[in-house]
């Protein structure tokens, strides 16, 4: 059986079935799952009163937005700069530059989320060139 998230709809399915007491085994064949991602769901997500599902899509939803690594753009003063520069036609290789002079923020690779500006800013600094 392949491997993939449990659906919300999944999700709804196991909550409706444990709650007429139907075994972890009958609940994955039901869903064409292994008994274990069945229990572990249950497991992980089941409080004393129960299984519910509502709870538990919320649950995987905060997990999966823990372990996702923050976009390098997401850092709001150097979009900002970026995005104001290239209004004033700077060169990539300028907006570069100044920004790891006047900032203690030191790699130019966030830049890399525009396009072409990353790829001039990397070669330049391959060659040795610094702003």
């Amino acid at each position: 059986m392949p491997y993939n998230h449990l659906t919300p709809f999944e999700r709804g399915q196991i909550h409706a079935l444990s709650v007429d007491g139907r075994s972890n085994a009958y609940i994955a064949r039901a869903l064409q799952r292994h008994p274990a991602t069945i229990g572990r769901e249950l497991r992980r997500n089941g409080r004393q009163c129960g299984y519910d599902a509502m709870k538990a899509q919320q649950k995987y939803r905060e997990r999966r937005e823990e372990c996702r690594p923050a976009r390098k753009m997401d850092y709001l003063p150097l979009w900002h700069h970026v995005i104001e520069k290239i209004g004033d036609k700077n060169s990539p290789e300028a907006i570069a530059g100044r920004w790891c002079i006047s900032t203690t923020w030191k790699s130019r690779r966030g830049i890399g989320r525009f396009p072409r500006l990353g790829r001039l800013a990397a070669a330049a600094e391959s060659d040795g060139f610094y702003f």
